[in-house]
Formats: C-alpha cells, sequence, structure tokens
C-alpha cells in the first residue's frame, strides 16, 4: 500500500466513525489513488483554511506549515487580519495559495447597500449556513450580488499579488447549487485551476 493510500484510508476511517457513507468516494479515490501512483505523482496536500480571518487562525495555518503538516493554505480577503496575513505569506513563497470564499458571519467587501440579499440589518454579511440556507430556500438570495461579492473578494487578493491556485469557501457554500455555477465561473475567469469538492 502506497503512503497515499494510507492516507487515503486513514481519512475516510476517520470520515465513517463521524457517520458518514463513504462506499462510493471509497471506490473513486481509491482508483484515483492507484492512477496517481501508477503515473509517479503521489502527493498529499494538506490545506489550512481561514487564514487572513482572525490573527489565531493565521498563526495556526502558518505554524502548521512552518512544522511540515499544511503544504497549503486558503485566504479569506474580508477577514479582519488580512494585512498581517500576506505579510506573513509573503515570507513563505513556497507555501500554495488559495481564495477562501466567504459568504457568511464576516464583513463582506461589497458596501451592503450592494448585496442587500446578503446582509443582515447590521450590513454584516448572514450569521452562518443555516440564515444562508433559509434566505435561498425562501427566495431571498440575488444571483448577481453573489457574483458580485465573491469576484471582489477574488480579486482584493490578485490585487494584493497572490497567486490564487485552489479556491474553497466558508462552510462549503460554494457547494450550494446557485453558488456553485458562480464559482466555477469566476474560477474559470480568474485561471484558478482547482476546486474543492467537499465529500
Amino acid at each position: 500500500m502506497s503512503t497515499l493510500e494510507q492516507h487515503l484510508t486513514e481519512y475516510l476511517t476517520m470520515r465513517r466513525a463521524l457517520g458518514y457513507d463513504l462506499d462510493k468516494l471509497e471506490h473513486l479515490a481509491g482508483q484515483f489513488c492507484t492512477w496517481l501512483t501508477a503515473q509517479g505523482k503521489e502527493t498529499t496536500f494538506t490545506t489550512a483554511d481561514d487564514v487572513g480571518l482572525h490573527a489565531a487562525l493565521t498563526d495556526g495555518a502558518l505554524r502548521a506549515h512552518d512544522q511540515g503538516i499544511v503544504t497549503a493554505v486558503s485566504v479569506a480577503a474580508c477577514g479582519e487580519a488580512l494585512d498581517a496575513a500576506i505579510a506573513a505569506l509573503r515570507s513563505r513563497p513556497e507555501l500554495d495559495l488559495g481564495v477562501h470564499l466567504v459568504l457568511v458571519g464576516e464583513r463582506p467587501l461589497s458596501p451592503p447597500s450592494e448585496i442587500p440579499s446578503l446582509v443582515d440589518r447590521r450590513g454584516r454579511l448572514l450569521p452562518g449556513f443555516l440564515a444562508f440556507a433559509r434566505r435561498a430556500l425562501l427566495g431571498g438570495l440575488v444571483v448577481d450580488q453573489i457574483r458580485l461579492e465573491l469576484n471582489r473578494q477574488i480579486e482584493a487578493l490578485l490585487e494584493r499579488g497572490l497567486v490564487l491556485r485552489h479556491l474553497n469557501s466558508h462552510q462549503h457554500l460554494h457547494a450550494w447549487p446557485a453558488v456553485a455555477d458562480i464559482v466555477v465561473e469566476l474560477a474559470r475567469r480568474h485561471a484558478i485551476p482547482w476546486l474543492r469538492i467537499p465529500a
């Protein structure tokens, strides 16, 4: 068994213990690991999200990288600790960077008046996944406003000189059907080659 297959087995065992049904995923992931190993491309990527949201989250992710645990980080453009995070990332050019799109729990980059379907009365993004899902299911989200805010987040990081190699989102909201289409469109527009697919 290759190292990659061992990591996959450990991951699937952990997820199964949490109650996930992974039979289909296990089969597909096993085939993919076998193919990667045959190609001589056995690699494991470990990503830490939420970089830039808060100083402690950034510090933990970067310490994990410095200790050889984390190989990539996802940066949140709307985070309160973004400036310090970008300064720290510049001293780690080997670290793979991605964008961590945020549609809940933080302040938007867009003026609230431009994205009223995404914010609460205080002008902050909705508090979490349930509030977002509730508004979406009631038809209260405007797709063009989602596109506007997510594009601003990507462009904010690109304008700061970050090379973005992957894309994911806070609380996996990029997997929500209406958001997924926008995210794929924006990844193509900005030449971001990898997109996380939550298992």
